[in-house]
């Protein structure tokens, strides 16, 4: 039977796992590898300023901005997106730096906030990894999310691998990242508009389908964090 769960409170215990390093995410047991899956973590809020509205576009939109500790700078003049989305972008490097330091986690270096806009009917909800790379000694690094109409699922039961070796990529078969898509993988469940943090590195993950917002709104907004961590 599969296990949904949803988001605990980021905690000194998920802080932990933020600060691994990769080598701490792949284990071998009996001959079997096996990678970590964690889940999320929910980051109280309570000023979420809301999405922007009057936004409208035939084909998805993403803008980049760079975060750094204090400032947050747009990488392109695509208008009215990038005004739009440029407060957002500020509450959530704001937010999501407070909330680490307040459990002891630092960011080693810019954080790159991306910010999207996908017309409903283009959503594909394909389950993916931000970061497949085996580097053992690197920052498994953070990600942190908030969806329009509906968060992300995020894997929470270990995924089998064939023996990965250091410098290759992560590789789970279709049907591992088909039956995550399908809701047969136990995974956390985000809520829409709450803001989750989790590992970047080798954490099966999927935001919705069409299907799943189908009634929601023409358009799904999403804003995404990225980042290092000190180990």
């Amino acid at each position: 039977m599969v296990e949904i769960t949803v988001p605990g409170l980021l905690d000194h215990t998920f802080a932990g796992i933020l600060r691994s390093q990769k080598a701490d995410f792949v284990a071998t047991t009996d001959g079997d590898t096996f990678i970590a899956q964690h889940g999320a973590a929910r980051v109280e809020t309570t000023d979420w300023p809301g999405w922007p509205t009057g936004l409208s576009a035939d084909d998805t939109i993403i803008e980049t901005f760079v975060a750094g500790a204090v400032d947050v700078a747009a990488t392109s003049n695509n208008e009215p997106f990038v005004s739009a989305w440029q407060p957002i972008a500020e509450w959530m490097n704001i937010t999501v730096r407070s909330a680490l330091a307040d459990v002891g986690v630092q960011l080693r270096a810019d954080a790159y906030i991306t910010t999207s806009f996908t017309p409903t009917d283009e959503l594909e909800g394909i389950a993916h990894l931000d970061d497949d790379q085996f580097v053992p000694a690197e920052s498994v690094s953070m990600v942190a999310i908030v969806g329009e109409h509906a968060g992300p699922r995020v894997a929470t039961a270990a995924l089998g691998h064939p023996p990965l070796r250091p410098m290759a990529p992560i590789m789970f078969e279709a049907a591992q990242r088909d039956g995550f898509a399908n809701n047969e993988t136990d995974h956390c469940l985000c809520a829409a508009d709450e803001l989750v943090v989790f590992p970047q590195f080798g954490q099966l993950h999927a935001g919705p389908s069409s299907a799943h917002v189908a009634n929601a709104g023409p358009a799904r907004q999403l804003l995404v964090m990225r980042a290092p961590v000190l180990s």
